[in-house]
């Protein structure tokens, strides 16, 4: 069973992936919890074992990236999910 957060600002986003994941994957993963900023899915990750975050990037208070400067070790692996395309490169 994959343990998995979603953090994204976007109340339908978060939904949308939630819904798909169910969907598709029901028998495969476990929707640990589902955020709406950086420093909720920091707590849900912490709070719980983990094993991949799908993260929005562009989000108002912190971005995605900074997520990773919350962890000593990053011992889950991460997606990320963002309509911007100036993010892809980086």
């Amino acid at each position: 069973m994959i343990n998995i957060v979603i953090i994204d600002d976007e109340l339908n986003a978060r939904a949308f992936l939630a819904n798909l994941l169910a969907k598709e994957l029901s028998d495969e993963f476990h929707l640990v919890d589902s955020c709406a900023s950086v420093k909720d899915g920091v707590k849900a990750i912490k709070d719980n074992k983990v094993d991949l975050v799908f993260l929005d990037i562009h989000m108002p208070e912190e971005d995605g990236f900074e997520l990773m400067g919350y962890f000593e070790d990053v011992d889950f692996e991460i997606i990320f999910v963002t309509a911007f395309d100036r993010y892809a490169i980086k």
